[in-house]
């Protein structure tokens, strides 16, 4: 709001009646052509006094806009006596025009606790002879406290001296309120990312730079709340990772896209050392005048998983060591959803059975292998593994109907994990299977048995004694 100069008495508006009837709270106190140019000297020849009509219509055009802003404009006299009050203060405020004009505007709207700074603020605005801005709280009229930014401007007559001043207030509760919120929010978002181990960043397309903090920062090895090159992020991808990396940042970056990147893969630091990384992009899009979308920032979020990488690394090479010792053993594994009433074979339980591999079956297909005879003895060990108050763990020899029809023996382990029901209640809830061919074992022992009988029967018929050592 630029200061003004007041160029003459009498440049306000009169009233219809001609008699020179000054009006209260009219913007002719907005140009201090009502009060305050009392007190300034008078200037005959001035362009308002030459040209009435002109005058008018500029306090006129004055007025217009005080009356339809929705920021509050106050005119005070060089006492700070209000001397135009808009619609807006009225609702700001509380006040209504006639209330306001004519009573002091520290005593009016500042709390007392703050009057000495308004003051100051008063002086310096006075001293100054420029506009100022200032926040501050002020009072409405029920007691109520708002936050308010303050635009005020000096008017001043052509010796520079201040006749009065023009101030607006406009309320900032809304983003102080947002602001507030923000600042909470992105609070909560560090608080989350040092808990959780997350580094931040910041990535401006139109510029073309990326702002890391500490954390991300430490990860690539850049300087940290500093804006660099896209580039020399770019620069730290592992080679055999970057087409990979590239492709995903350009889907993310296509207008037509989603603006997600979501991505693992490995970084190789300036000092050699290679670290897994999960990065998670979204990027926000401008649309141009032509209708045309075009990145213009984003925000990332990254976090180191090498150790976690690592892991299972280890884990796949043990999972791989077992899966060679149980083929070497001729073990086949299973296992069973007790919820969904299914059951998945690996190659060597699938190829015993004669049943698919690696797709989920009903238990009750499988159940269908169990040899006749043997079911009274599996059903009880089934009942056993599923009790709650057993261990979940069985361990025994029966027969199934293998491929092709052919009778097979088999030994079967099976462990099952219970979880607790919404009652409290335990329930089985998976399980693993353990089954292994014992045919040709218990051929075996069928033959030795078979030998022992027939060594038994001939010992008796010649007259001698047949005695089972067991030597150790």
């Amino acid at each position: 709001m630029a200061a003004r100069k007041i160029v003459g008495r009498g440049a306000g508006p009169r009233s219809p009646g001609g008699a020179g009837k000054k009006r209260a709270g009219s913007a002719a106190g907005l140009s201090a052509g009502k009060h305050a140019a009392s007190k300034g000297p008078i200037e005959k020849n001035s362009k308002a006094n030459r040209d009435p009509d002109k005058g008018y219509g500029r306090a006129a055009a004055l007025e217009a806009i005080a009356a339809t802003t929705s920021d509050a404009v106050i005119s005070v006299d060089h006492d700070r006596i209000v001397r135009y009050w808009n619609p807006g203060a009225a609702r700001l405020f509380g006040y209504t025009e006639t209330e306001a004009v004519g009573r002091h505007i520290e005593l009016l709207i500042v709390p007392d606790e703050l009057r000495e700074e308004a003051a100051r603020f008063a002086a310096s605005l006075r001293s100054s002879r420029a506009s100022i801005r200032n926040e501050a709280v002020r009072s409405r009229k029920d007691g109520s406290r708002v936050p308010v930014s303050i635009h005020a401007a000096p008017v001043l007559d052509r010796s520079g001296a201040v006749l009065a001043s023009s101030i607006v207030f406009r309320d900032v509760t809304e983003t102080r309120n947002a602001e507030a919120a923000r600042g909470q929010l992105e609070s909560k978002m560090r608080l989350g990312a040092l808990v959780g181990g997350l580094g931040l960043g910041s990535v401006d397309y139109l510029l073309d730079t990326l702002t890391l903090d500490e954390t991300a920062a430490a990860l690539f090895h850049l300087p940290p709340d500093k804006a660099v090159p896209r580039t020399e992020a770019h620069t730290r991808f592992h080679p055999d990772d970057a087409p990979r990396i590239e492709a995903g940042l350009a889907a993310a970056l296509d207008p037509a896209g989603d603006g997600f990147f979501a991505l693992d893969h490995r970084i190789l630091r300036p000092d050699g050392s290679v670290r897994w990384v999960t990065a998670r992009k979204r990027i926000h899009f401008s649309t141009a005048a032509g209708g045309g979308r075009r990145p213009v920032s984003g925000v990332l979020a990254l976090r180191d998983i090498s150790d976690r990488k690592e892991a299972e690394r280890v884990s796949k090479e043990k999972e791989a060591r077992l899966k060679l010792g149980v083929t070497l053993a001729g073990i086949g594994l299973g296992s069973i959803d007790y919820l969904a009433d299914e059951v998945t074979l690996d190659e060597s339980a699938a190829a015993l059975l004669g049943q698919p591999a690696g797709i989920p079956i009903a238990r009750k297909i499988i159940h269908s292998h169990f040899y006749p005879d043997d079911l009274p003895l599996i059903h009880e060990q089934i009942r056993r593994s599923l009790d709650p108050l057993h261990s979940g763990f069985i361990d025994f020899d029966h027969r199934v109907f293998s491929a092709g029809g052919a009778v097979r023996w088999v030994s079967s382990r099976v462990l099952v994990e219970f979880a607790q029901d919404e009652n409290g209640d335990r329930r089985a809830v998976a399980g693993l299977l353990a089954i292994r061919d014992v045919s040709e074992r218990k051929a075996a022992d069928e033959s030795t048995r078979e030998s022992e009988k027939r060594l038994r029967t001939a010992a008796n018929a010649a007259g001698l004694t047949y005695l089972d050592v067991d030597i150790a």
